[in-house]
C-alpha cells in the first residue's frame, strides 16, 4: 500500500461557509411533525425539536452546522432540511468535494470539530473569518486531488473497530452475568 500523502486545505476552499438565518429558540413553539430546528446542543444531532414552516425557506440538507458561541461548540451533519437558532454557521460542500456521502461528511465533521473545540470553555466564539481560513489536512492522490477512497476506507475501518470493541464489551458483560 502506498504511503498516504496529506495536503493542507483552507475550509473556504472546500465549503461555502455562511452564518444562518436564525430564529430565537425562546420564541418558537415545537410541534410533533414539522421541520427540524437545530440549536446549540449536543443531543439528537443538535435537533431540539420540530417547528412549522417559516416565512423563509429552511436550510438545505446534507450540510454541516457548526455552533459559534456557548461553553461547548458542536459540529453536526444535517441530513434533513432545518432551521437554526442563533450563532450557527452552515458549511455547504463546494465542487472540489465531488463525492459527498455520510462517511466523507463525517471525516470533515471530525476535522471541523477539532477547530471549533479550540474555543470550548469560552462563552464567546470564533469569527467567521477564522473558520473560513482554518486549514485541515486531507489525504491526496498523486495528482494532488483529494483521496475520497482513502477517507471512506478510513471511516469504515474506524466504524468496524468500534463495532468490534462494542461486541467484545457486550460478550464480556454477558459472561460476567452468567457466572
Amino acid at each position: 500500500m502506498d504511503k498516504v500523502k496529506w495536503e493542507k486545505f483552507r475550509l473556504e476552499e472546500l465549503f461555502e461557509i455562511t452564518g444562518t438565518k436564525s430564529l430565537d429558540s425562546n420564541a418558537i413553539e415545537f410541534i410533533g411533525d414539522g421541520i427540524n430546528f437545530v440549536g446549540r446542543t449536543f443531543e439528537n444531532n443538535g435537533v431540539q425539536g420540530k417547528i412549522e414552516k417559516q416565512k423563509f425557506e429552511p436550510n438545505k440538507p446534507d450540510t454541516i452546522t457548526a455552533t459559534v458561541i456557548g461553553n461547548y461548540k458542536y459540529v453536526k451533519l444535517q441530513k434533513e432540511p432545518y432551521y437554526c437558532s442563533q450563532n450557527i454557521n452552515k458549511l455547504t460542500p463546494k465542487e472540489i468535494i465531488n463525492i459527498w456521502d455520510e462517511k466523507i461528511a463525517y471525516f470533515f465533521v471530525t476535522n471541523i470539530q477539532k477547530f471549533v473545540s479550540l474555543y470550548d470553555g469560552q462563552q464567546g466564539g470564533y469569527k467567521l473569518e477564522d473558520i473560513k481560513t482554518h486549514e485541515i489536512d486531507l489525504p491526496t492522490k498523486n495528482d494532488n486531488s483529494i483521496d475520497f477512497e482513502f477517507m471512506t476506507g478510513f471511516i469504515s475501518e474506524l466504524e468496524a473497530r468500534q463495532i468490534s470493541e462494542l461486541e467484545a464489551r457486550q460478550i464480556s458483560e454477558l459472561e460476567a452475568y452468567l457466572v
